[in-house]
């Protein structure tokens, strides 16, 4: 009985997909159907490729400052703060009508031409830098004001509450580390170390948590338009998610070159800028997931962002820049040796060189060189394709080589000149001895260390500030 059953089950027809051979069912081998290109949808309306022009960039002149933050002031200027003081900077030029200093803010925020400021000093009201009163805290990480409340999230002593005039102590939302706030309405957004709380502040003076989440990484900064979130999570990039009755869902991660510690979204909630001190970035958030459209360098360095109708406003350490997002459709262009002012640092006995060259935009871009005289080696045509990089190898006289220059179809570099500089010394070369004030813990004692009396030691040399 047995062998017939299995005499039997040899003759059952194969399924759909498999044929029979020694009375066995195979699969068949079949061609695999081309996954289909993801574009961004048409509707839309994106410009595919670099989506980023620079339309100002004005040193700032008025005296030292180191823009740290920035915020709507009017519907003319931005307000940039930072270690020097305050600056009123014009959307459309960079112009500076009034300049405050001699105060040290790391966070601002503004509504209808009243300012809020915060960080190492008492958090306090601009422009007449009045310090809110009832003020008694170790320190203020983030500062936002909406309607009658002002809200400061002041690390281990929670959220704290004022009136919009700065007067009165109106409650506090206990957190274990609150690093950021806003609001909007009734109700507030804030980091608690790697969580996103959504409170109801009806009465503030009894705060009610509606929901928390936990997110990517640790957040340093949030944008709140309608029922869309965005909080910067340092190198996983920008956390975007969705307010959808009372709870807070995420929609995925922009993520850039760089630690994004700012971000800004747009008025109408579907655009994010990005701040990571080496880029400025964009990306479309109205879909279902953060899409990435483009990078671009600041002047020197993107501390953070305040976003405008198509528009990006750069507190840019000792820069104000302004950047527009429309019209342009072509790869990005990044070169990550060059520094600011298209200078190449090379060794001094260098005799050959690997110019890298990276494509940060999400459409291919076509680079080619022009060498000088004395230099010799491959200069393209070679295209990249999206965030991909590759390298041109020069010979000849690196560092006596003047006007090395790089052809793209990026549009808003379509010509780089660059300038190789020779360094003070190469890999492999003594160093010039240097002298630096250091101490030993536990004696915090300073005293000079000499490098050489470390002579054939590694030597770490690790650079900091205090604020």
């Amino acid at each position: 009985m047995r062998l017939l059953l299995l005499l039997s089950a040899c003759q059952t027809p194969c399924s759909e997909g498999f044929a029979k051979a020694d009375g066995v069912c195979y699969p068949i081998a079949s061609e695999q159907e081309e996954p289909e290109e993801e574009v961004i949808p048409s509707v839309l309306d994106l410009p595919y490729g670099d989506g980023i022009t620079t339309f100002y960039q004005e040193s700032i002149t008025q005296g030292f400052y180191e823009v740290m933050d920035a915020s709507d002031f009017d519907e003319t200027q931005v307000i940039m703060i930072g270690q020097g003081g305050a600056l009123l900077v014009d959307r459309d030029s960079g112009a500076v009508s009034q300049a405050w200093d001699g105060v040290r803010l790391l966070k601002v925020d503004a509504q209808d031409g009243v300012a809020v400021g915060a960080g190492s000093e008492q958090p306090m009201l601009l422009p007449e830098f009045r310090p809110l009163q009832a003020w008694n805290l170790d320190r203020a990480e983030d500062i936002a004001i909406y309607d009658d409340l002002i809200a400061v999230a002041a690390r281990t002593q929670g959220v704290q509450l004022f009136n919009a005039a700065g007067t009165n102590r109106l409650g506090n939302i206990a957190t274990e580390d609150a690093w950021a706030v806003e609001l909007q309405g009734t109700r507030a957004l804030v980091i608690d170390d790697r969580d996103l709380e959504l409170w109801e502040l009806s009465d503030p003076a009894n705060p009610v948590l509606v929901d928390s989440v936990k997110l990517a990484g640790e957040g340093r900064d949030i944008s709140w338009v309608g029922d869309r979130v965005a909080v910067a999570v340092g190198g996983w990039g920008g956390q975007v998610l969705n307010i959808e009755s009372d709870t807070l869902v995420s929609a995925g991660l922009a993520t850039m070159p760089g630690s994004v510690l700012n971000l800004s979204l747009e008025p109408n909630g579907e655009w994010l800028w990005l701040a990571s001190w080496e880029a400025v970035g964009v990306a479309w958030v109205g879909g279902e997931e953060p899409i990435v459209v483009a990078h671009e360098p600041p002047g020197q360095s993107a501390m953070a962002v305040i976003a405008g109708e198509g528009r990006g406003y750069i507190a840019d350490w000792m820069t104000l820049t302004g950047m527009d997002r429309t019209g342009m459709t072509s790869g990005e262009l990044h070169l990550s040796q060059v520094h600011a002012g298209d200078i190449l640092m090379v060794d001094p006995r260098a005799e050959s060189l690997e110019l890298e060259v990276t494509n940060w935009g999400p459409a291919p871009l076509e680079i080619s060189l022009e060498l000088p005289s004395g230099l010799s080696g491959d200069v393209g045509p070679i295209t990249l394709a999206p965030n991909s990089s590759d390298s041109f190898s020069l010979t000849g006289a690196i560092v006596d080589a003047p006007g090395v220059r790089l052809f793209t179809d990026d549009a808003d570099e379509e010509m780089v000149e660059l300038d190789f500089r020779a360094s003070a010394t190469g890999v492999g070369s003594t160093h010039p001895e240097i002298s630096l004030q250091g101490f030993e813990w536990p004696d915090g004692e300073l005293q000079p260390y000499n490098s050489g009396d470390h002579a054939g030691e590694v030597l770490f040399l690790a650079y900091w500030t205090s604020w």
